[in-house]
């Protein structure tokens, strides 16, 4: 028995002593109100009805605790005209301090605001109204702070930093991590449009001499932002500077990057990492994990990174991670239509990698309609891109979707690896359809792929799929249409027939069940920390790796479908049911639309014909109730979209010709899911061994396993006589 023991004397003490400290340690807990349209004066900020109409004021105010900022447009400062003075000023992120908008101005709880409805808007606009020129040079400031500072729920708008040195970077937020300070802020649910400056439109965070960076920036938007047309301008929306043994970690997480636009490198984001050969080496460990990168833009003839540019320099080491994210449309005016990452300079190394990601339609006006890697004076870079697909992207010159190189006038050393990625439908205007790579210019430069497809490029000149000029290209369990190339290494598995892509025109790079690349891959090559394919679905089935993009693992059903009914998308899905149950292996997941589904239909029915079901492998997961549009399962809505397998296989609502059980699991593990469907209509009135379990029979019998996950059913109206 559990005996609670006396109160004692001591323990007394010792709450006392809490509770009196309890009350500053409140403080940090305390909410100030904020509202435009309040009219308070004095003793503001305790509730809505007497909020601050002024957010300076309550930020000066506020040393800890939540600021809670209702809709309407606030301003660092108002002037007209306004001075240089006027146009330094800023709101503050301050530690410990909170800061919330896109309240309607009566909640009682965070919970209950709505950012989409009550925009808050913090504008750069402080003097005249439409002209740029007299903006705040940034609209907000963090210097110094970690993550007990926070921005949740506003839109940042209108900052033009085209000032002076110190007053050039960051139009909307500017991040100061130098000199040993941190920069660690909390930037979530935001849009940051319309933004200016030389670095960084909206953003730009800087670390130097042993200072960092750790922000972490998850589910913004950055939209129309800008930095200039200057020969050094860098970042369109994100800029991101690293020196003198700066460690440099910010993260991005489902944030979208639309229409902003650099005047020189990375039309969304530049991330510049450098140090010195006699200081302290910097580093730098970015990630950006679920990101959309789309019509971003870069403009002039050494314009590079259409999305992003990356350069790491003197004595920097980098593992930056881009992965599970989108490039899409994206347009450089030099290199790398998408994504530009070089390593610079003696003592440095990149080893970056690109996981799980898409690229369609982007184009460089020079080389690497998608990616562009290089090595360069005595610099070394072993980038890799793993799980990616690259679709229709294009470049002017070399390389429609990859080019690699070690040129400069001291070279370097580059040598990357493509692993399981998928090529279609890029195009090079002169050579390298697929991929180039450029050795011929001093320097090493190889590259690997393993477990990759190279089908259905172009090109204007030569090397449809691959060219190699004077470096080293090696393929290993790829499929390349029109055979090893001149100049590149055969290593074996590599395979010259038709992929079975299941909608090539249309971007799908699914292996249809029938591809000589299912279970054609190399295991060990594929890196043991990422487990999932482009689509996330489980990337290692039935023993060996399939070679692409994609794992062949997941099916999908609709009995409305209209397309090639190959069950490699909602388009092509499979309409029968039992035909998707038997394409699926372990491992796989079938989606089902909603609608009907029979084990068999018949008229009149035979008791082989109601002795169907629809029976499911062991390790496969069945999951209903999708409208037939969804890419991930969270989308899903099984209520709203009911999802039906039905016994009813004869004549409708004569139940003495329906099947005699509609569900079967045999032997299966846990594995095994059946999930987000209604079961119906089930008859076991059959002789023996089919008289038990009319809507789902579960059989374990004779030492075999029954432990299969049932979850998100409604079985209903079926019957049995045992």
């Amino acid at each position: 028995m559990h005996v609670v023991a006396p109160f004692s004397l001591k323990a007394l003490a010792a709450f006392l002593c809490c509770a009196f400290f309890l009350f500053p340690c409140l403080s940090y807990n305390q909410v100030v109100y904020v509202d435009a349209g309040s009219s308070c004066t004095v003793g503001c900020g305790a509730s809505w009805a007497q909020a601050y109409p002024n957010l300076q004021d309550a930020l000066s105010a506020t040393d800890s605790g939540e600021i809670w900022v209702a809709r309407g447009t606030y301003r660092p400062v108002e002037c007209s005209p306004c001075t240089g003075t006027d146009r330094e000023q800023s709101f503050p992120m301050k530690n410990n301090v909170a800061l919330y908008g896109g309240f309607a101005g009566t909640e009682a709880n965070r919970e209950e605001r709505d950012i989409q409805a009550n925009p808050t808007i913090l504008s750069g606009d402080i003097g005249l109204s439409s002209d740029s020129t007299d903006n705040a040079f940034r609209v907000l400031i963090a210097v110094n702070v970690d993550s007990t500072s926070i921005l949740d729920g506003f839109i940042v708008e209108e900052g033009n930093a085209d000032g002076p040195f110190g007053f050039s970077l960051g139009g909307g937020l500017y991040i100061d991590g130098r000199n040993g300070m941190a920069g660690a802020p909390i930037i979530r649910n935001c849009t940051f449009r319309n933004n200016y400056a030389t670095g960084g439109g909206a953003i730009a965070m800087e670390g130097s001499g042993s200072g960092s960076i750790r922000t972490e920036i998850s589910n913004c938007l950055f939209e129309g932002n800008t930095c200039s047309l200057l020969a050094i301008s860098r970042g369109g929306a994100v800029y991101i500077n690293g020196s003198v043994g700066a460690t440099i970690e910010p993260r991005f997480l489902g944030c979208s990057f639309r229409n902003n636009f650099s005047g020189d490198d990375g039309g969304a984001m530049a991330i510049n990492i450098s140090s010195t050969v006699m200081l302290s080496r910097s580093y730098s460990a970015i990630q950006i994990d679920s990101c959309l990168f789309e019509n971003n833009k870069t403009q002039g003839d050494f314009a590079r990174g259409g999305a992003i540019w990356m350069l790491i320099s003197a004595n920097t080491e980098s593992h930056n991670m881009i992965r599970n994210s989108r490039f899409i449309n994206n347009l450089s005016g030099g290199h790398g239509g998408a994504v530009f990452n070089r390593a610079s300079s003696a003592l440095s190394q990149a080893g970056d990698r690109i996981i799980n990601c898409f690229f369609s339609g982007n184009s460089s006006l020079q080389d690497g309609g998608a990616l562009y890697f290089r090595g360069s004076e005595e610099a070394v870079n072993t980038s890799q891109a793993i799980n990616c697909a690259f679709f229709r992207n294009q470049a002017a010159m070399n390389g429609g979707a990859v080019f690699s190189t070690s040129f400069s006038t001291t070279a370097g050393t580059t040598q990357n690896q493509l692993i399981n990625c998928s090529f279609y439908g890029n195009s090079a205007e002169m050579e390298g359809g697929g991929m180039f790579i450029d050795g011929a210019s001093g320097g090493i430069n190889s590259m690997e792929a393993t477990n990759c497809i190279f089908w259905g490029d172009s090109v204007g000149v030569a090397g449809k799929e691959i060219l190699n000029n004077g470096g080293s290209v090696s393929l290993a369990h790829c499929i390349i249409e029109g055979g090893i190339p001149a100049g590149v290494n055969d290593e074996g598995n590599n395979l010259f027939e038709d992929p079975q892509y299941a909608a090539p025109q249309e971007g799908n790079l699914h292996l249809l069940p029938c591809s000589p690349g299912a279970d054609a891959g190399l295991n060990a090559i594929f890196p043991p920390d990422i487990t999932t394919d482009l689509d996330g679905t489980r990337r290692i089935q039935n023993m060996v790796i399939d070679i692409g993009a994609y794992e062949n693992g997941r099916i999908f059903v609709d009995i409305d479908a209209t397309g090639n009914n190959n069950g490699a998308s909602w388009e092509d899905a499979f309409t029968d049911l039992q035909d998707g149950l038997k394409a699926a292996y372990p491992g796989d997941q079938v989606w089902v639309a909603e609608g009907i589904y029979l084990p068999v239909t018949c008229s009149p029915c035979t008791d082989s014909d109601r002795e169907k079901a629809f029976q499911l492998r062991n390790g496969v997961e069945l999951y209903g109730g999708f409208a037939g549009v969804e890419d991930a399962l969270e989308q899903r809505d099984y209520e709203a979209f009911p999802t039906i397998l039905s016994g009813d296989i004869g004549m409708s609502g004569d139940s003495t010709d329906n099947a005699y059980r509609v569900v079967l699991l045999k032997n299966v593990s846990s594995k095994t899911l059946l999930d987000g469907f209604t079961i119906e209509e089930g008859n076991g009135d059959g002789p023996f061994g089919f008289f038990f379990g009319g809507g789902v029979y579960i059989d374990g019998r004779n030492g075999m396993a029954a432990s299969p996950v049932v979850r998100n059913c409604i079985i209903r109206n079926n019957y049995a006589t045992g």
